[in-house]
């Protein structure tokens, strides 16, 4: 043990209850000794505390809120290319924003869902967060907290505070070797705003106001919450598209990678995905791999699939930033990217064997009635590589009804049995993308691309509106397997 935390996969695995600073150990979300209000500090990258960072000698009058970014942190995080908006909040420049503007490749949104990656401003309206995941790529930077206890900004100066801070950051580009004029006065105006740059963004209160400002400036909104808040992800107005990551697949693996804040972490983690099923716009679950930790859960994550019943399902492999004192991940965590089309490969047979079984486990195996060269797949995307479900999905438990281990061929489309299928890849981002077939197939054509003019219509006219209302076909070149 070490700080009171076991020590499993060469990282201590933290007793929640003990770090909240609960005394009676329910994992209540109450106030603890050590605990000021709930509000946590978590490591940086010299594994000091936030409040090491404010200073020893800092006087903090307990009937006044105080600013979430202390001088130091507002240093230390402009130096990382951040640029801070008033008191909370941050704008970063993409390394493919840059890309795309010099005429390069784009990010794997632009694959999976048509963004313009030069035209892309990553924010957040809250550098908090309640986690302290193991492979976070901020380096633990962030304050942490289980509820708001700063100060807040207005959203409305947020919004405009972030768009001049990205054009200040786009004019900087101006002259670089390669940048394409006419992408560099595009990249002027930003059309889409990645809310995924650090931090929790839905714990920032205003949330609503400050999507809705983005909307009215026809930007649209990619929203990534990690599933602690599921009462504010129900306030939620529409987003253009809402990720929830999901990180492990059970309580045991969710507590040693995300190290919530929360007692009740698991409870609010499986509430946060059932909320997405009231959700009538694009929702997303966000599994992030980490070899030896939850790659071999497919199964599992199988089961989660019903809770919340989202649109699509992005696999990525983890991203490595380097060694902290937080974490002891190495290369060695780093899935191959063909380690995640093959867990992609898995889910989707697990999920066949859910529906085929009925049973309480779920094997990665297919239903009896393939014979691999006439698989009944219904399309969908290029040639990619074929897959044995008995091999290319071990990461399953449990026996499909016959126990039979038949051979099922994924060349882009999945068995017409399976209820989400492979629709796209970005090799470069290690990142796969699972679509369900309905709506998104459509005579044997992906359509996971946003029409994001369409969107903005459907939101300004202020009636209720479906994702299918807006999907667009997905290009050849962008779906599984093509070249």
């Amino acid at each position: 043990e070490a700080n009171g935390g076991v020590v499993e996969h060469g990282v201590v695995e933290y007793d929640t209850d003990a770090e909240e600073g609960s005394s009676d150990g329910g994992g209540s979300d109450g106030e603890g000794d050590g605990d000021e209000g709930g509000e946590m500090s978590a490591g940086s990258e010299d594994d000091m505390d936030m409040e090491d960072i404010a200073g020893s000698d800092a006087v903090v009058n307990p009937k006044e809120k105080r600013e979430m970014v202390t001088p130091q942190l507002r240093e230390a995080l402009t130096k990382q290319g951040y640029k801070i908006l008033g008191s909370h909040s941050g704008v970063k420049l993409c390394r493919w924003t840059k890309a795309m503007l010099r005429g390069r490749g784009g990010c794997y949104k632009h694959t999976f869902y048509g963004i313009e990656s030069h035209r892309c401003m990553e924010a957040t309206p809250s550098l908090a967060c309640a986690n302290k995941c193991v492979f976070c790529w901020r380096h633990h930077t962030n304050p942490v907290g289980r509820e708001w206890r700063w100060q807040m900004d207005d959203p409305l100066e947020l919004v405009a505070s972030a768009i001049f801070e990205h054009r200040g950051m786009i004019k900087q580009m101006k002259g670089v070797p390669g940048v394409m004029p006419a992408r560099f006065q595009e990249g002027m105006d930003p059309r889409h705003c990645a809310l995924s740059l650090v931090g929790e963004p839905i714990m920032y209160p205003e949330i609503g106001k400050f999507v809705n400002a983005l909307h009215e400036r026809r930007i649209s909104t990619f929203l990534v919450t990690n599933a602690q808040f599921p009462d504010a992800i129900t306030a939620l107005p529409g987003i253009t598209q809402l990720y929830v990551s999901v990180d492990a697949a059970t309580p045991e693996t969710l507590k040693a990678i995300d190290r919530p804040l929360f007692g009740d972490f698991w409870d609010r983690f499986m509430t946060s995905l059932t909320a997405l099923r009231d959700k009538h716009q694009r929702t997303v679950y966000r599994l992030t791999l980490v070899a030896g930790w939850n790659a071999e859960d497919a199964g599992e994550y199988a089961k989660l699939i019903d809770l919340g019943q989202p649109d699509f399902i992005e696999i990525k492999g983890m991203t490595y930033c380097g060694s902290t004192g937080a974490s002891s991940l190495t290369m060695k965590n780093v899935p191959y990217h063909d380690d995640v089309k093959k867990f992609g490969e898995s889910l989707c047979a697990a999920r066949i064997a859910l529906q085929a079984g009925g049973r309480e486990d779920s094997g990665a195996r297919a239903p009896a009635g393939g014979d691999g060269d006439d698989d009944g797949s219904d399309g969908g995307g290029g040639g990619g590589g074929a897959a044995s479900v008995a091999d290319g999905a071990a990461a399953g438990s449990g026996e499909v009804k016959d126990e039979a281990e038949v051979e099922v061929e994924f060349t882009g489309g999945t068995p017409a049995g399976a209820d989400y299928g492979l629709a796209c890849e970005h090799q470069h981002s290690c990142c796969i993308l699972l679509a369900r077939k309905d709506p998104y197939l459509v005579d044997g054509e992906w359509h996971t691309w946003i029409n994001y003019e369409k969107f903005q219509d459907l939101t300004a006219a202020g009636k209720p509106f479906k994702a299918s209302e807006y999907m667009m076909p997905t290009p050849k070149w962008a779906t599984w397997g093509a070249e």
